[in-house]
């Protein structure tokens, strides 16, 4: 990061601009790396991912299973009922996305359109909660 702040200062003086917009150039990056090596998460340590996916795992060294949007060929996709057999199955956790609705209601859903998942068309966003919960979730599952 700092080689790159100097070669950015050096650039710059190397085609003839003002002294003062580069050393603004060279402030302004000082401050983001700055701003960015205070203000961000740090990294958990192996022992603490470890810890955090084992839990319930038969044994330490047991594979960790989590479902993609539930068990989703089972049941169809981010759906309770693919919840529900991705812990019948043995997996740890599951995998899922959100969208907002119009009214700002939080849905589980993995497109930006009910087009792929329900009997519905258009984006997620376009609708109120009410219509999103009167969609059909199975409708375009092979099981039904």
């Amino acid at each position: 990061m700092f080689v790159m702040i100097v070669e950015m200062a050096l650039t710059a003086v190397s085609y003839g601009l003002h002294i003062y917009f580069t050393i603004l150039l060279v402030f302004l990056g000082i401050l983001m790396f700055i701003l960015y090596r205070l203000l961000r998460f740090p990294r958990p340590t192996p022992y603490t991912v470890k810890c955090f996916l084992r839990r319930g795992a038969p044994t330490r060294n047991s594979p960790i299973v989590i479902g993609h949007r539930g068990c989703g060929i089972e049941a169809p996709e981010n759906t309770i009922a693919a919840f529900k057999l991705a812990k019948e199955n043995g997996a740890l956790g599951v995998e899922f996305d959100l969208d907002f609705t119009k009214d700002g209601v939080p849905v589980i859903i993995h497109d930006s359109t009910v087009d792929r998942t329900t009997d519905g068309h258009g984006k997620v966003c376009d609708f109120n909660y009410e219509q999103i919960r009167r969609l059909n979730a199975s409708a375009k599952h092979p099981l039904g």
